[in-house]
């Protein structure tokens, strides 16, 4: 019988992107070769991090204020969320929570930057530091979206809880625009369909998984290879490029237990 594998947003978007990406990455677990890393896109890294930890103390009830040599960027977010605050109902409130729920023989994990659970209704916010908020339309088909509402409603018994589909809302806050923050909420429907995805998915890697020795598809795009580190093991000679925010999350994703950062997109 083949390995479980925890399957997260960015291993999701890994396998449609290139399923030798995600074979080497999540299959056969070899080290992430690191890529060319633009220094801007690691101080927006940086910067990300240090925005969702001053929230994740917020929400643990500490007294939080940024350092005074912070970044000017993260102080103004920080002012920002002090100004223009989403609604959060002030039902018990998860920062930085973890969720993993099994299917068909692996994991579905995420963390997300909040969750507010009440009696009869849900609530995932998730802070967005890039620079050009996406639409709604863009949102709902994200991998995040559709993973964290579908593990909320089959894991919520985790919390000792139990909702169904559209007792749960998603609001993805815009640090840079408040005021275009987007909130999704969830059905019957959407949850039929994005649980069907979720399971052919699985399927597909499973067959993919059959033989062990296979070398699996790589992709026709080449510009994903040219910010792929694991293009050396694919014979692939692309001019290598500045590693993409998706390859440096999924550089630090390691394990479950490691950080999703959230980078200041440019």
């Amino acid at each position: 019988m083949s390995a479980s594998i925890i399957l997260s947003r960015y291993r999701l978007h890994a396998f449609t992107q290139c399923r030798r990406k995600f074979q080497l990455s999540a299959v056969t677990r070899l080290a992430w070769p690191s890529p060319p890393v633009a220094p801007s896109l690691a101080t927006a890294f940086e910067r990300g991090a240090a925005f969702h930890r001053l929230l994740e103390q917020y929400f643990l009830g500490m007294a939080v204020a940024p350092d005074v040599d912070a970044d000017a960027d993260v102080q103004r977010w920080w002012s920002t969320f002090h100004a223009n605050p989403p609604a959060v109902p002030g039902d018990n409130t998860y920062p930085e929570a973890s969720l993993t729920v099994p299917i068909a023989g692996h994991f579905l994990f995420g963390r997300y930057d909040l969750l507010v659970l009440g009696d009869q209704s849900a609530h995932i916010y998730d802070w967005k530091t890039e620079r050009h908020p996406r639409k709604a339309y863009e949102l709902r088909e994200d991998w995040q979206t559709r993973l964290y509402l579908a593990l909320l409603v089959e894991g919520a018994g985790a919390f000792g809880r139990s909702y169904a589909p559209d007792q749960i809302a998603l609001t993805y806050w815009f640090a840079n625009a408040p005021e275009q923050s987007v909130t999704l909420r969830y059905h019957a429907d959407w949850h039929q369909h994005n649980l069907a995805e979720l399971t052919a998915l699985v399927e597909r890697i499973d067959r993919h998984m059959v033989a062990p020795n296979a070398v699996w598809p790589l992709t026709d795009d080449l510009s994903i290879c040219a910010q792929c580190g694991y293009r050396a093991y694919c014979g692939r000679t692309v001019v290598a490029q500045p590693t993409s925010v998706s390859n440096l999350e999924m550089q630090i994703e390691t394990d479950p237990d490691e950080t999703e950062l959230e980078p200041d997109l440019p």
